[in-house]
């Protein structure tokens, strides 16, 4: 009874508050992209669930300049290493006001990554992307350690 009785008051709160927590959320599955589907990511009207790319998918993409690249890691570690040319998009610090979406085109093919497989930063980011109407949104899950040990180009930033 002791457990019960905060548990309804929270709940109840939460329900009438205007910015109350989702407690269903939409899930989004997460989808391999096969390599004869690689030319056709471009043609991507809108994406229901978020699909994923591989290493060398990701660094074809990269060499011909093709998409965008997004690191959701924090900026501590965005910093210490990132995939040459990426921008830092925290999905811990996600806002739609956030000055580096100003020049994002949704349309374009914006591939995000976070620390590796493990981490989840990139799905959350990724989710919220398509959330506010980007239609082509992909998903690197080897991310930055998969990226590194392929022996990829990176680079360093100074710390603000």
């Amino acid at each position: 009874m002791l457990i019960v009785v905060p548990s309804v008051i929270g709940l109840l709160y939460n329900y009438i508050r205007s910015d109350s927590i989702d407690l269903l959320r939409e899930t989004k599955i997460i989808e391999w992209v096969d390599d004869t589907e690689l030319s056709g990511i471009f043609e991507n009207d809108s994406v229901s669930n978020i699909k994923s790319l591989r290493t060398h998918q990701v660094f074809e993409l990269f060499e011909n300049g093709k998409a965008k690249l997004i690191d959701a890691r924090d900026e501590w570690d965005y910093n210490d290493g990132h995939i040459q040319g990426a921008i830092n998009l925290p999905a811990y610090d996600f806002e739609i006001n956030n000055p580096n979406l100003s020049d994002l085109d949704r349309n374009s093919l914006i591939v995000i990554y976070c620390g590796d497989e493990e981490c989840d930063l990139s799905k959350k980011l990724a989710s919220g992307l398509m959330d506010i109407g980007f239609k082509n949104v992909y998903i690197y899950v080897g991310g930055w350690f998969e990226w590194l040990e392929s022996g990829y180009p990176i680079e360093v930033s100074e710390s603000k």
